[in-house]
């Protein structure tokens, strides 16, 4: 469905949502769990492992603005604080209560920004491959210079700057860094198709991000704050969201638990899923 987000000061949008149900309905019985991206620039179509929640929870999905089939509007508008507030008018036209909410890497930092906005609207909080803080890409950059070989840290350059000219040069970023986002790209390689991974990135809103967004969100003096049950999730051989940032989170945030997949990076679906998939849906399905 294509659902028309509009405020005041801030570029008219439609966005892409795509909501899973058993029933193909809405149940006010069960949870609703918002899946929120990461990137930024990702889109729906690379979450979709999460649709197994499906058989405890509802399950909904969402294009970013600039994403996937989702509108624009200015570039600039994509955003974490539109990005937040856009999950809130998704929830509030889909007439929800309370909701789960997951965020992968990018997405987590959107998804602990949602926690501490809209606190009412938040039943449960997973943060997954996720960063309190712009302060994670000094780590990411002292981890990529100890484990990365010069053809990736040369690569790493246009991310850091947010300047890539195309999506093939986002592609070539993924051929060469792929086995430091994903422990098992070193021995079973041809399970990635980077190709079409390059495809559900919009490389300009990735760029967005690295240039402005990611160089002043800070949200680490705020965690006390996140009340709801969260879920911390980090992969011990994360190079650019390190589990030490994980380790903070839970430190900070009362009622969070961690757990930490050891023979994992920061692809953890793709390195360990049947350990991830099962810690989320015992979360989510947790009295």
């Amino acid at each position: 469905m294509k659902i028309i987000i509009e405020r005041p000061g801030v570029p008219t949008v439609k966005l892409n949502v795509d909501v899973m149900t058993q029933s193909g309905t809405l149940s006010r019985q069960k949870s609703a769990v918002f899946i929120l991206p990461g990137g930024p620039g990702a889109d729906l179509s690379l979450y979709q492992k999460y649709a197994s929640l499906r058989e405890i929870s509802d399950v909904i999905f969402h294009d970013p603005r600039g994403c996937g089939q989702s509108g624009r509007g200015e570039l600039s508008a994509c955003n974490m604080d539109n990005y937040i507030d856009d999950v809130e008018a998704i929830r509030q036209h889909l007439g929800l209560d309370k909701i789960v909410v997951i965020g992968k890497s990018y997405g987590s930092m959107c998804a602990l920004g949602y926690a501490l906005r809209y606190p009412h609207a938040v039943q449960k909080l997973v943060l997954s491959a996720g960063a309190p803080s712009y302060r994670f890409l000094a780590k990411a950059k002292k981890n990529l210079q100890r484990l990365g070989t010069p053809e990736q840290i040369n690569a790493a350059k246009k991310l850091w700057t947010g300047s890539f000219a195309n999506n093939e040069e986002l592609l070539y970023y993924f051929c060469v860094t792929n086995n430091l986002y994903s422990v098992k790209a070193l021995t079973q390689p041809e399970t990635f198709d980077l190709a079409q991974k390059a495809r559900q990135f919009s490389y300009d809103v990735l760029n967005e991000g690295f240039k402005h967004e990611f160089w002043h969100f800070d949200y680490e003096h705020e965690l006390r704050r996140v009340l709801c049950p969260t879920l911390i999730l980090a992969g011990r051989k994360d190079w650019i969201t390190d589990v030490e940032l994980s380790e903070f989170m839970a430190t900070r945030i009362p009622y969070s638990q961690l757990q930490i997949f050891e023979n994992a990076s920061h692809a953890m679906e793709a390195d360990v899923p049947n350990a991830y998939f099962k810690a989320l849906i015992d979360f989510v399905g947790q009295k």
